[in-house]
């Protein structure tokens, strides 16, 4: 059983890009779910979270892609779009947003309510594949699954006895974790 060890977010140690094609990423794409509706994007948890997870490899410039386009208040809402997404548009789409950035995969730890885990698969197959197809050989998560940033807090957090750093960015920091394409689609 591994221990965590307490570090003070001067001494945690950077977690090592894994750059694709011998270049490093200036930019972080984060493959989300779907966009909220209610403010914009930049006043979120998720993006604040993000531009925390950005900020420990060095990057500024932070783009989202959804899965589901349909913007919504929750995921519970999502159901009547199922079977709607154009698969093929969804991986060409992510081909183009993750080509030489660092990528996210946080659209969620499980589909969304009501939605087959079938119909979910096949959107992050599609995605996976357009990621694929750039190049991307391993994408980051926080914890063991495709975690939402906005839930991205309260896994960390100390209450839970899973991470130990000072802040939330270390904390945040040792829950890096590395996954190929094909082991986030096997997840569904």
């Amino acid at each position: 059983m591994a221990v965590n060890k307490r570090l003070s977010p001067q001494r945690a140690p950077k977690p090592k890009l894994q750059p694709q094609q011998g270049s490093t990423p200036v930019r972080l794409v984060a493959l989300l779910c779907n966009p909220p509706t209610s403010r914009p994007t930049e006043q979120t948890t998720t993006w604040k979270n993000l531009t925390v997870l950005a900020g420990l490899f060095g990057i500024a410039d932070i783009e989202i892609v959804n899965l589901v386009s349909q913007a919504t208040k929750s995921t519970d809402l999502l159901f009547p779009f199922v079977g709607t997404v154009d698969c093929e548009a969804l991986a060409a789409q992510t081909k183009v947003a993750v080509t030489d950035a660092l990528v996210v995969a946080a659209w969620g730890t499980d589909s969304p309510p009501g939605w087959p885990c079938g119909d979910w698969r096949k959107l992050v197959a599609a995605a996976m594949s357009g990621a694929e197809a750039a190049g991307q050989k391993r994408l980051v998560h926080i914890g063991p699954k495709t975690r939402h940033p906005s839930r991205w807090r309260q896994f960390t957090s100390p209450v839970h006895n899973r991470f130990f750093g000072a802040s939330f960015g270390a904390r945040l920091q040792e829950a890096i974790q590395w996954s190929s394409p094909a082991e986030l689609v096997a997840g569904y």
